[in-house]
């Protein structure tokens, strides 16, 4: 713009009016000079003011971003914190039921231990009384055995003795003496009617 402005007045005639062109040339000169002092510094100022509308812009984007990040981070600090406790409590409970889980289990084997031992005592018991009744039957039936040969042999002597045969009644007589304990009082006194009476027949 300057440069056409210059050219247009160099190529006006300068006759009769150098001073008065001059002048103009001066003026239009200063004008285009600060014409374009004008339009640098708008230009200047606008690309300075998108420069720092950019830097706002993208101050503004870092700012939503470090926000978007760090609302980020809390949830997943908050997250992570909750599932820590959660993971806690669980911890605790499981630590609970198994401690119940021990002393129920130490409890069984108590109560087993217990029945263990009444049962061992049971089967001595148990043991200790067939034993008895065992030996007792024994005693017995080896009492009434004997009751029973005693029985047999004062019988034997007492048929010799009604046959007239004193020298067999005699001998089971004497077979008897070891075994009359076993006859009773009631049949010892038979045991002894007849040793009398065998005593006198052999007399």
């Amino acid at each position: 713009m300057f440069h056409k402005l210059q050219k247009r007045a160099d190529e006006k005639p300068l006759e009769g009016a150098a001073p008065q062109n001059g002048e103009k040339c001066a003026e239009v000169r200063k004008k285009s000079e600060n014409a374009v002092l004008v339009y640098v510094i708008v230009l200047f100022s606008v690309v300075l003011a998108l420069i720092i509308l950019s830097y706002f812009i993208q101050q503004r984007r870092n700012s939503d971003a470090i926000s978007s990040l760090n609302q980020q981070h809390t949830e997943f600090t908050n997250q992570a914190n909750q599932n820590i406790e959660d993971l806690q409590n669980k911890n605790q409970e499981l630590t609970k039921q198994l401690a119940e889980s021990e002393a129920k289990l130490a409890e069984s084997e108590k109560k087993t231990d217990e029945l263990q031992t009444e049962l061992d005592n049971a089967k001595k018991d148990w043991a200790a009384d067939v034993k008895t009744v065992t030996d007792t039957l024994k005693t017995d039936y080896n009492k009434e055995l004997q009751h029973a040969t005693a029985l047999e042999t004062l019988l034997h002597a007492e048929i010799s003795l009604q046959d007239g045969d004193v020298v067999s009644a005699k001998k089971y007589l004497d077979q008897l003496a070891i075994q009359k304990d076993s006859l009773g009082s009631d049949w010892l006194a038979e045991y002894e009617k007849l040793r009398t009476q065998v005593g006198t027949d052999v007399g």
